[in-house]
């Protein structure tokens, strides 16, 4: 069975996302990486009072999956050997619990290739 890979992504308004670097990226790798290095990565989808999880945002974005809706490319970008998130953890949970296996993220070019080596 091919991965399924959620390919209905856009540039952020305002922006015709040439300032970033489009990449495919394993969800499950996103995850693993996630679960080890980012204490803020919600495992359980349980609302912590919005300080790291909104179960609204989270409902919202697996709405727009599930109606195949556009949305903007998730944010990724390095802080030394690890990913972060800057923009689209939620849109990231949701795709990962409606069983994607790629996503094409937006990062700047200079965490492009370190991102690639991690996440690909």
């Amino acid at each position: 069975m091919p991965p399924k890979k959620y390919a209905n992504l856009c540039a952020r308004p305002g922006s015709d996302g040439s300032e970033y670097v489009r990449l495919d990226i394993s969800l499950a790798k996103l995850d693993a990486h996630m679960r080890q290095h980012d204490p803020s990565w919600n495992t359980d989808r349980i609302d912590d009072n919005n300080i790291t999880f909104s179960p609204g945002k989270y409902k919202k974005w697996l709405g727009r999956i599930r109606n195949m809706d556009q949305m903007e490319w998730p944010e990724l970008y390095t802080t030394g050997s690890h990913v972060s998130i800057m923009e689209g953890r939620h849109r990231l949970y949701a795709l990962i619990d409606e069983g994607y296996d790629t996503v094409t993220i937006a990062v700047e070019a200079g965490s492009a290739s370190k991102i690639r080596q991690i996440l690909q």
